[in-house]
């Protein structure tokens, strides 16, 4: 290093760093910039250590979908459930749900996955926190992209014809990434001082997946219905389904709520990720 070289210094103080706006600003975008690099090299590591030691390799990115939906093609061709008209073939109506569904599972666990690998490094080592949550969600637009070829070949296997409905489908989905994203970044917080959220996140969200319309019609009745009404996922998910399959949009009021109140509530997140970070690493426990 030269002697023109200077290391930055920073100094943490008792406080809420939104005290000085202009300076937490400031700090926000030096670390925005700086952090690209290191959510590489983590990305990077956490693929390898993903499909380590497999034989199946990247199957594993959407092997869960493909069996929950074949699990409930089987139960409704038996007669075991009744499911409602979908206007498309069933295997390809659940197909399709289950295939973003399992994305928007990897948006929510991955950020708090993210910061129990990062635990070491963050009590000892000065870097910028934001790079786990973007290397986090390089992992998940990696894995997004395998399921999106399953399902172009799934397109292609039962002839969908793309058409200008088709363009809900990217608006939707990643609104829907987004959200769950945003949700997610919140949940690590808490996860990284309880584990309570982290043995509780995968039977939520098993259970969050039946009060969603990932493998039947949205309900409009009944108690199931009354509980989709409140489930902010349900009606991005259904409009980016009825997207991919070209069919005619039923929640645009509900998702022209939804989409900015999503990217209102990430930059939120980050924010709060931003603020707390400091304050959360003392408390984590070593």
């Amino acid at each position: 290093m030269s002697s023109q070289q200077k290391l930055s210094l920073r100094t943490y103080q008792p406080g809420s760093d939104l005290r000085h706006p202009a300076l937490f600003l400031r700090t926000l975008r030096e670390d925005v910039a700086n952090c690209w690099e290191l959510a590489w090299q983590l990305f990077v590591r956490d693929l390898k250590a993903q499909y380590r030691q497999s034989l199946l390799g990247y199957f594993w990115a959407f092997a869960p979908p493909l069996f929950n939906a074949s699990i409930f093609i089987f139960l409704k061709n038996s007669g075991a459930i009744g499911i409602d008209d979908t206007g498309v073939p069933y295997p390809l109506f659940v197909m399709s749900g289950t295939l973003i569904w399992q994305s928007i599972v990897e948006a929510l666990m991955n950020p708090g996955a993210g910061m129990r690998k990062a635990a070491g490094m963050l009590s000892k080592l000065n870097f910028p926190r934001e790079s786990i949550i973007l290397s986090s969600i390089w992992l998940l637009l990696f894995n997004v992209g395998i399921r999106m070829l399953i399902l172009a070949a799934l397109l292609i296997y039962y002839k969908v014809e793309i058409s200008a409905l088709t363009l809900w489908f990217p608006l939707s989905f990643i609104s829907l990434l987004v959200l769950s994203i945003a949700i997610g970044t919140l949940l690590s917080i808490i996860g990284s001082l309880y584990n309570d959220v982290v043995r509780a996140l995968p039977i939520v969200t098993q259970f969050l997946m039946f009060l969603s319309p990932v493998v039947y019609p949205p309900r409009e009745g009944g108690f199931i219905g009354f509980l989709s009404s409140w489930n902010p996922l349900s009606p991005l998910l259904t409009s980016a389904r009825q997207g991919i399959l070209g069919q005619p949009q039923t929640f645009l009021f509900e998702i022209s709520i939804i989409i900015p109140a999503s990217f209102a509530l990430f930059i939120f997140s980050w924010l709060a990720f931003k603020v707390v970070m400091p304050r959360l690493i003392e408390r984590m426990p070593s």
